[in-house]
């Protein structure tokens, strides 16, 4: 069997790059686990050029780097490219910019038609699917609006293209309708080993006598960092670590570099730790390190990739109010109540103080880890993989 991946796509050994997104580093942890029960497929990846046009194999998988974001004609060329090959089917991680802006994606759109025409089975990986918050993303009222009333048509378009629709949480599924194409797949979680905590603080140059806070992902306006610092009060022997820097695909805008400088300027003020970017080969050593990590989220649209690293490693975690629907996917409450914890527990407010919540983390910290142990469990690869490849094999 021929498989065309259409994604964004990390660099060469690395799971987790600068360069890419979310979408890019799952794609590849779903391909990698792939390859290892379907050895029959062959797997070929169109993916975005990071530095040059590239062609090479990594883990059995071919991967052709031949579109940049940004720039239309190269994505719609590689869009045709895959329509005209011979492959049996095209499984399309998406996520709202991965081409560029709001343009660029209005512009390809049309192109993804070919798809259909040329009769390849399309499986969409729904990375993001927006409810009714709009003023994350925008200010301007009259765009909100337009936003608002093209949203149907935009994922009827995706549903209409596509063979197979996969999202991550049963929320989403909800969001699209009533439809036999679509599909609960949950985000997968890799198992990861911990490190002794005493020996992952002296290797990051924390103190060994306080307990760390962890909020971890790239900085947007949508994930809260800017309340979470807002919310934030000193607690003797505790403290607050933002890891996390710029979204490489936004990185050239001029506001958003003043939010990023903003939110360090503001921690600055409270004493509170920021890393910048957090490369690959440190993510154990900050796992292992933390006491607890922080969702402070302003809107739910995405099954979170930090959560499932907190989730591989056996973090507890509180998650804002706006995540609470996390707990409509029947394994995220079947281990919550295992764990013995309230969805009212483990929520916190933006609009209010999150000391108590800290220490009541705190003071039940092994509650919270048995969650995100059982969640490790529950969205293994080692069971996952297996969904996708019967969603392969029954098209």
């Amino acid at each position: 069997m021929e498989i065309s991946v259409f994604s964004s796509y990390p660099e060469k050994s690395l799971i987790h790059g600068n360069k890419t997104v979310g979408v890019g580093n799952y794609t590849k942890a779903t391909l990698t686990s792939l390859t290892k029960i379907m050895g029959d497929a062959n797997f070929k990846v169109i993916a975005e050029i990071l530095e040059q046009k590239d062609k090479y194999i990594e883990n059995k998988i071919i991967i052709e780097r031949t579109w940049k974001r940004g720039n239309v004609l190269s994505i719609i060329l590689s869009i045709l490219k895959s329509s005209y090959s011979n492959a049996d089917v095209i499984i399309f991680p998406f996520e709202m910019f991965m081409f560029g802006g709001f343009l660029h994606l209005a512009l390809i759109l049309p192109f993804m038609t070919f798809f259909k025409i040329k009769n390849k089975k399309v499986i969409l990986v729904l990375h993001q699917i927006i409810g009714d918050e709009f003023t994350v993303f925008e200010q301007n009222k009259i765009k909100r609006l337009f936003f608002r009333f093209i949203k149907p048509i935009f994922y009827k378009f995706l549903l209409f293209i596509s063979n197979k629709v996969i999202v991550f949480e049963e929320e989403f599924r909800h969001r699209l309708g009533k439809s036999d194409k679509v599909e609960v797949i949950p985000h997968a979680v890799l198992t990861e080993n911990v490190l002794n905590k005493k020996e992952a603080k002296a290797k990051l140059g924390l103190d060994e006598n306080k307990k760390y806070i962890f909020y971890f992902g790239f900085l947007a306006a949508y994930k809260g960092v800017d309340k979470l610092i807002n919310i934030w009060e000193e607690l003797g022997g505790v403290n607050l670590i933002i890891g996390g820097g710029g979204n490489p695909n936004h990185l050239k805008d001029p506001q958003y570099q003043k939010y990023i400088q903003s939110i360090v300027d503001s921690a600055k003020g409270k004493g509170i730790i920021t890393t910048g970017f957090i490369p690959q080969d440190q993510m154990s050593c900050y796992f292992s390190s933390v006491d607890l990590v922080v969702f402070p989220y302003t809107v739910f649209m995405s099954s979170s990739g930090p959560l499932s690293h907190c989730f591989s490693y056996g973090r507890g975690v509180l998650l804002s109010s706006a995540l609470r629907n996390y707990f409509n996917s029947v394994d995220m409450k079947k281990a919550l109540d295992e764990a013995g914890i309230s969805i009212e527990e483990i929520c916190f407010d933006l609009d209010k103080s999150i000391k108590n919540k800290i220490l009541w983390a705190l003071h039940n910290q092994s509650k919270l880890e048995k969650f995100s142990q059982k969640m490790g469990q529950l969205r293994s690869w080692d069971k996952i993989a297996f969904d996708y490849q019967k969603v392969i094999q029954n098209l």
